[in-house]
């Protein structure tokens, strides 16, 4: 065998061992956002791009890759920037307009799915991050046809509006665990009035760990409205927010009232507790 032939084989068996090498396991991280408020869509905070986008699709400076950034700094394993995606979706307060983008959601992540599994990786765990209606997007998705193949390991529903047609989705099988977090001074959660009927959170299950965010930064208790939930501020607590929570669920069971989850700022730093 020449030199150059042995150099190719050689460059061979070396690609084949790093494919090997690879990790099976990923995490991927989705966001889908909420209602658009009409004509500021077109705005650089509120905007979107159509369909599964990975977040390097979008500016530096957009509000949705700086929020990927900073659960990245929280955790970059978990919330790593090469498998964290969003989806955009038109944003109308229409329930027509959810379940049609339910449907297109089902497609993008099939195939991305698809794509995943063709690269060699065998053990995924999808979490899914939404706000407001974007958490009903999400919860339809058990009602549509074939969807019963997918499993959504993790569903964060922040401010979620409670609708008759969402309600108790939250207890299907697809989804491992739910996180619902609200907040009692967020208007725009139950301005809807089919919301309003329902309160601010969901019927307790196996599933499902929830609670009522309470931010306090030295003496003063901060206003957490609908819009709160999206901002750096709270978010760069999410993950201890949902281990705190997953603590008290862990001890008292979910037979109980949710707790209020109190991130209080002192001088040295934040303190995350549920009461």
């Amino acid at each position: 065998m020449n030199i150059k032939k042995l150099c190719i084989y050689l460059w061979l068996a070396i690609c084949g061992m790093l494919r090997a090498a690879e990790p099976s396991e990923l995490i991927v991280n989705i966001y889908v956002h909420g209602t658009q408020p009409g004509i500021l869509a077109r705005h650089k905070f509120f905007y979107r791009k159509p369909g599964m986008h990975r977040i390097d699709a979008y500016k530096p400076k957009h509000h949705k890759r700086e929020i990927a950034h900073i659960l990245a700094q929280t955790d970059a394993d978990t919330y790593n920037l090469e498998h964290y995606y969003i989806y955009g979706w038109s944003g109308k307060l229409s329930v027509a307009e959810r379940d049609q983008a339910a449907e297109e959601l089902l497609q993008n992540l099939r195939t991305l799915l698809a794509q995943y599994a063709q690269d060699g990786y065998t053990d995924i765990t999808l979490r899914i991050i939404t706000h407001s209606h974007g958490g009903n997007v999400v919860l339809r998705l058990p009602t549509l046809t074939n969807a019963h193949e997918l499993c959504i390991d993790e569903l964060i529903v922040l401010a979620c509006p409670i609708v008759p047609e969402t309600k108790d989705l939250h207890k299907d099988p697809m989804f491992k665990k739910v996180y619902a977090f609200y907040s009692t001074k967020d208007i725009m959660q139950i301005a809807d009035k089919f919301a309003h009927a329902h309160g601010r959170s969901f019927d307790q299950a196996s599933n499902l760990v929830q609670g009522c965010i309470n931010i306090k930064k030295k003496a003063v208790w901060h206003l957490m409205t609908h819009a709160c939930f999206t901002t750096k501020t709270f978010l760069r607590h999410l993950p201890q927010v949902c281990a705190t929570a997953d603590a008290f669920y862990a001890k008292h069971g979910h037979d109980v009232t949710p707790p209020t989850i109190v991130i209080k700022r002192k001088s040295t730093g934040y303190t995350i507790r549920a009461v």
